[in-house]
């Protein structure tokens, strides 16, 4: 078995040490990144849990601001048909009105 000499016994250990002290670092380096990748993966998670809250909240309040426009709609709706309604219910006796204004001579506005 051959010797090994000093210097390179003072060698190995100092290679085997810088060895050891680069595993280190390089598994503070894996520890490090992959805590960051978690952090960075969970405040994602957070953002766009939130960003969905946000959508939903926003979709309900136009899903209701969407049936108050509908139900104004109808409501107007409904009065136009009521006005269209009473305005046929007038035009008989306004007809016969006229026809009786007519009859005896004077003319609607400009009657004196």
């Amino acid at each position: 078995m051959p010797k090994i000499s000093y210097v390179s016994y003072i060698n190995f250990l100092a290679a085997r040490q810088e060895s050891h002290r680069l595993r280190e670092q390089v598994d503070s380096t894996i520890t490090e990144s992959a805590n960051s990748m978690w952090r960075s993966w969970n405040e994602s998670n957070d953002a766009l849990r939130t960003r969905i809250a946000e959508s939903t909240e926003a979709h309900t309040r136009l899903q209701y601001h969407l049936s108050r426009t509908k139900q104004e709609i109808y409501d107007q709706e409904k009065h136009v048909w009521a006005l269209k309604r009473a305005i046929r219910d007038k035009e008989a006796p306004l007809k016969v009105i006229y026809e009786q204004l007519y009859q005896i001579g004077c003319i609607p506005f400009s009657c004196s």
